[in-house]
């Protein structure tokens, strides 16, 4: 097996080899307010649960410019967070997808043509394509200059989920869901094999 030193790399051969082996990536699609009351939509792929009580996210959102020129600067993302505090983690479903990657170029809903829809407990809305909303306040931003990120760790404060898409069980239906994953390049993947394997009885 070859092993790579990742000092070795340049910051493009870290990126490609990092981005195609953790796979596949939850895609938070998130939504903030700008200043003048604009909505903001932007996808970020390193993203995750961190704890379910309380409920809290993780979304690591880099900066724009890059290494090794030194030069960058804070998304509108995490600006428009430093200001509010508030945002909304859509999950993206096959049908958005293309909506989604738009999004990473321009990042204005309105200029998307994205439709919004009002959230219960922010002043942020989220966008009407998800199937599943997380409205959210900030609960730590941690600030990593060396690797030019913040790191956002928001509490949910409450979850919206389409009709359909939650089941007896208090579980989502990935089928109804339909979730779209991040891969290497310009890949994106859906959930097309399911296995369960229960655990092991690790009683005596």
């Amino acid at each position: 097996m070859p092993s790579i030193d990742p000092d070795a790399l340049d910051a493009s051969g870290r990126y490609r080899l990092m981005i195609s082996a953790i796979v596949p990536r939850p895609i938070a699609w998130v939504t903030t307010l700008f200043p003048d009351g604009s909505v903001n939509a932007a996808p970020f792929s390193y993203f995750n649960g961190v704890s379910s009580s309380p409920p809290l996210v993780s979304v690591a959102v880099g900066r724009r410019g890059r290494i090794p020129e030194g030069v960058s600067r804070k998304k509108d993302t995490v600006a428009n967070l430093e200001r509010t505090g508030e945002l909304v983690v859509n999950l993206v479903s096959g049908p958005a997808a293309g909506a989604m990657v738009a999004s990473s170029v321009v990042s204005e809903v309105a200029r998307n043509g994205l439709e919004t829809v009002p959230s219960e407990t922010v002043a942020v809305p989220g966008l009407a394509a998800a199937r599943v909303r997380m409205e959210a306040r900030i609960h730590a931003l941690l600030d990593l200059p060396e690797a030019h990120t913040t790191i956002v760790v928001a509490r949910v404060l409450r979850f919206r989920v389409a009709e359909g898409v939650l089941d007896a069980r208090g579980l989502v239906d990935l089928a109804a869901l339909d979730p779209v994953g991040r891969l290497g390049g310009e890949d994106y993947g859906r959930v097309t094999e399911v296995r369960t394997i229960p655990r092991p009885d690790a009683g005596g």
